[in-house]
Parts: structure tokens; C-alpha cells; sequence
């Protein structure tokens, strides 16, 4: 049976949250426009929710004057409030299922990053993420899928994109490497 949380656990948790978001937001601070200055572009590996980023449309106008953006795993389960970030993404993080095995087609095997990738890449074992707010017209495919991983039903699943945003550069995949 599980318990309540006492007061004394609670106030603990609340002083650590506290602490973590403090320290996030003083790291998040090379994310301000004067910072970006010194960056050709920024990663985001693994990140979800909503960070305290000291100037979005700051940091989106940078990506937007000829910069990077990499997203990795969960770049698109961040920021689903903010329609700037989704549309410099071009999809948002709508769910997953279990870890599953998947074929996924090499839709461009002259791009750098999966001209090593042979024509049908197999994942053994990911969480495979399905978007909303995406439009494959809108981005250049360079992994996907044919069949929903859980289902089996035909159509289009993307693994891993690039889109010009301005003159910047947005590279965004999915799966971890098996």
C-alpha cells in the first residue's frame, strides 16, 4: 500500500525542486542572446518541458540568423506551449509506445547523417515517437518508417528530420543508436 507523503518529506522535496531550478536557470543563461554569440549552434539532448530559457525569441531568432539546433530523443516533448519552438522543429511530441524493433528506410543516403546508415536501418530496441504538428512536406525526411510500430497500420513515421529555419539549420532524431 502506498503512503502520503509526510510534511517533512514534502518540504524536502520542494527545497531540492527549488535548488534543481536555481541551478537550471543559471546554466540555461548561455542561452541568452549576448551568450548565443559565442555558439554556432545548440544541442538539446533528451530534454523535456518547458526550460527556463532567459529569451526565447531570442534564442529563436538566433537559430533563425544562420545557426544549429539538434534535437535528440526528446527535443520535440519540449516547450508544447510555444508555438515558435514546435513550428522551428517542425513537430511536436505527441506520445509512444513500448521498446520495439523497427525498420526504419534511409530516405536520403547522401545527407552526413546517414550516408553511413545502409538503405533499411534496423533499431533493435527503441521507444518509438509519434508527432503532431508535423508535416513531412514541410521538412526534409532523412528517416522513417512505413508501418506504425505498434500497429502495423501503413503510413508515414518519421524517426529523423532536417529543415532550414531562416538561414539556420534544425537536425532532429529520435531513436538512440542501437
Amino acid at each position: 500500500m502506498k503512503r502520503d507523503a509526510t510534511d517533512e518529506e514534502k518540504a524536502a522535496h520542494k527545497t531540492a525542486e527549488t535548488a534543481w531550478e536555481d541551478t537550471l536557470k543559471i546554466a540555461l543563461e548561455k542561452l541568452s542572446p549576448e551568450s548565443l554569440k559565442n555558439y554556432d549552434g545548440v544541442v538539446f539532448a533528451s530534454t523535456t518541458g518547458d526550460l527556463p530559457i532567459p529569451d526565447k525569441q531570442g534564442f529563436l531568432d538566433w537559430i533563425k540568423a544562420g545557426h544549429a539546433f539538434i534535437g535528440i530523443h526528446s527535443a520535440t516533448d519540449t516547450f508544447h506551449g510555444w508555438p515558435g519552438y514546435i513550428d522551428m522543429l517542425g513537430g511536436e511530441f505527441k506520445g509512444h509506445g513500448a521498446q520495439v524493433s523497427v525498420d526504419c528506410i534511409n530516405a536520403d543516403p547522401s545527407h552526413p547523417a546517414t550516408a553511413q546508415l545502409p538503405k533499411v536501418w534496423t533499431i533493435q530496441q527503441e521507444e518509438i515517437y509519434q508527432f503532431k504538428n508535423y508535416d513531412p512536406a514541410k521538412v526534409h525526411d532523412l528517416l522513417w518508417m512505413e508501418k506504425h510500430p505498434a500497429t502495423g497500420e501503413p503510413g508515414h513515421y518519421a524517426v529523423s528530420w532536417c529543415k532550414d529555419y531562416g538561414t539556420g539549420k534544425v537536425f532532429l532524431h529520435f531513436a538512440r543508436p542501437s
